[in-house]
């Protein structure tokens, strides 16, 4: 079960109770970030993959602390920092999928980088959709990591993704 409790202070609080999961923790962290006011986490479960996409999210300008297990959230109110270095994803497709689309979104200049394994992902699934919507990016021909994507203000849109 997932509980959600909103906090009318003066800067909104949503405060989470996840199941330790980690398809729901890296969509938590992510969310989160998007949030206008603070997030904490309950449960949030600390494996690499989750790990690499909270890592992530601080270099894209996120602050995220964990206190006692707790982790706490200072949402961007969707906007993200132009990142340093390039985003390491380790070895997590499901960090550089995800974020990789996300950003995609907002007008900054980044480049995704992964482990050795990660590297030899195909990234056409996500990459084809960044072509419908007019995103600028640059891939190998196999789309596996490093991916370059420049931003773009992208108008609402329905989107139909084959299983």
């Amino acid at each position: 079960m997932i509980q959600i409790k909103r906090h009318q202070n003066l800067q909104t609080t949503y405060e989470i109770q996840i199941p330790s999961d980690k398809s729901i923790s890296h969509r938590a962290l992510i969310l989160l970030s998007l949030a206008n006011g603070h997030g904490v986490v309950h449960n949030l479960l600390e494996s690499e993959d989750v790990l690499a996409t909270l890592r992530v999210l601080r270099q894209l300008g996120v602050q995220i602390e964990s206190q006692n297990g707790v982790y706490l959230v200072q949402g961007s109110g969707g906007h993200f920092e132009n990142p340093v270095d390039n985003l390491d994803c380790g070895n997590s497709g499901t960090t550089i999928r995800l974020l990789l689309g996300l950003v995609s979104t907002h007008l900054i200049s980044c480049t995704f980088t992964g482990d050795e394994s990660l590297s030899k992902r195909p990234m056409g699934r996500v990459t084809k959709l960044l072509d419908t919507l007019g995103v600028n990016y640059q891939a190998s021909a196999e789309f596996c990591p490093i991916v370059q994507v420049s931003g773009a203000n992208i108008a609402p849109f329905d989107v139909t993704i084959p299983l």
